[in-house]
């Protein structure tokens, strides 16, 4: 299936795919978004002051593009990839199993708290006024 979906303002979202769906999703200012299943594609762009609680199984894709002040909770299983761009003040939570890569780009001001298993590679670029909390375990790149 593919999904194109666009909401106003404080709208809620629970969304359930099936394995290999793609969705294009943008919301709008205070919407929240709660969406799972394996092997799905995520295109997701967030105004101000969303939240993102996402949940995803093995081997999915995402690419979020957030706004200010944005917060987002991001736990993945094996394999995934996350491309993560956000701007000033973004707070990042992401927890990541075995073979996960990360590509974080982050803009002044951000707090980034990311715990890694083995095997992990993360590739972080962040600019002044950055904080960064990083757990590894064994093996792991960055």
């Amino acid at each position: 299936d593919t999904q194109h979906i666009s909401n106003n303002e404080g709208d809620t979202q629970h969304i359930s795919n099936n394995e290999g769906d793609t969705q294009h999703v943008s919301n709008n200012e205070g919407d929240t978004q709660h969406i799972p299943d394996e092997g799905d594609t995520q295109h997701i762009s967030n105004d101000e002051g969303d939240t993102q609680n996402i949940s995803n199984n093995e081997g999915d894709t995402q690419h979020i593009s957030n706004n200010e002040g944005d917060t987002q909770n991001i736990s993945n299983n094996e394999g995934d990839t996350q491309h993560v761009s956000n701007n000033e003040g973004d707070t990042q939570h992401i927890s990541n199993n075995e073979g996960d890569t990360q590509h974080v780009s982050n803009n002044e001001g951000d707090t980034q708290n990311i715990s890694n298993n083995e095997g992990d590679t993360q590739h972080v670029s962040n600019n002044e006024g950055d904080t960064q909390h990083i757990s590894n375990n064994e093996g792991d790149t960055q």
